[in-house]
């Protein structure tokens, strides 16, 4: 995934991505992990977090297919 971006929303923090340019011919599975947590599937390239106003959600992101791992992309933002 590419440029991933997280904005603070009213009770929740927003992350979208972009697909990536190349994937080899092959799917890409995206998965995040919020605040260090566990790795969950992205069930598309946008994700509301829910989150108490004024919590700090940092959210790593990284997508992955046959052809092997992505770079991945950490983003933060406070929820408002």
């Amino acid at each position: 995934m590419e440029a991933g971006r997280c904005a603070g929303a009213k009770g929740s923090v927003v992350v979208t991505w972009k697909p990536v340019a190349s994937t080899g011919g092959a799917p890409v599975t995206y998965y995040y992990s919020v605040n260090g947590g566990a790795w969950l599937t992205a069930p598309r390239l946008r994700v509301v977090i829910p989150a108490a106003k004024g919590t700090v959600v940092t959210v790593a992101s990284q997508g992955i297919n046959q052809a092997g791992y992505g770079p991945s992309k950490t983003v933060s933002a406070r929820a408002r």
